[in-house]
């Protein structure tokens, strides 16, 4: 799924002036990025961006977004990354960001004890955010588990503690490592298409898929 996601999804950003992206050919997915403070969260975004990464990243001290342009079968997604200032926990974050958003990546340091006993608590949150959405509703988004730093021989979350919990979370968890770029663009690109079937349907998500097959059996 994770391959299915990458080759169905093209980045036209840099062409887009090309394309139509109108209100009425585009779908806006938001991914929000949540997490304590010096988790990654600003590296991952920079290197999903960039492609870079720097060991002297400033403190956010406040929300950003950047977005990517991207084409999937005959639809456009305008795909948006919201930056959060981690280091005041999620007390002041406006609820509208939770409720805007239609995934949301959870960040922890592996070598941080402190920060991935966080989570349950930033889970709860979310849910508190969200004000009683069902898991099972559209309006609910997407969360993912990511461990970051795992390029660290410091680490002193194990990858199996980290998918035992996810199991009590209902939840996918993954490695990352912005630093080395493992897994980046692959979750980001996953998350992505995994909100796009939830928008579209999965008729016409098959219907992308059986097309790209088609496409590859002509080349």
């Amino acid at each position: 799924e994770n391959d299915l996601a990458i080759n169905l999804i093209g980045d036209i950003t840099k062409n887009r002036k090309n394309f139509n992206f109108s209100k009425e050919t585009t779908k806006i997915i938001r991914i929000v990025l949540l997490g304590d403070a010096a988790v990654g969260k600003t590296s991952m975004i920079r290197r999903f961006f960039t492609n870079t990464f720097s060991n002297n990243m400033m403190m956010t001290i406040s929300i950003s977004d950047e977005s990517k342009f991207l084409k999937i079968g005959d639809s456009f997604v305008t795909l948006k990354l919201w930056d959060t200032a981690g280091q005041e926990r999620f007390k002041s974050l406006p609820k509208n960001l939770y409720q805007n958003a239609d995934g949301i990546l959870l960040l922890f340091d592996v070598t941080k004890q402190s920060t991935f006993e966080g989570i349950t608590e930033w889970m709860e949150n979310i849910k508190e955010k969200l004000g009683g959405v069902d898991k099972k509703s559209k309006r609910y988004p997407v969360v993912y588990l990511l461990g970051n730093k795992t390029d660290s021989e410091e680490r002193t979350v194990s990858k199996e503690a980290a998918e035992t919990k996810v199991k009590e979370l209902e939840m996918e968890y993954y490695d990352i490592s912005a630093k080395l770029n493992i897994n980046i663009f692959e979750v980001i690109m996953r998350m992505t298409f995994e909100i796009f079937k939830k928008k579209v349907g999965d008729n016409e998500t098959v219907s992308l898929s059986m097309n790209k097959k088609e496409k590859k059996s002509k080349c």
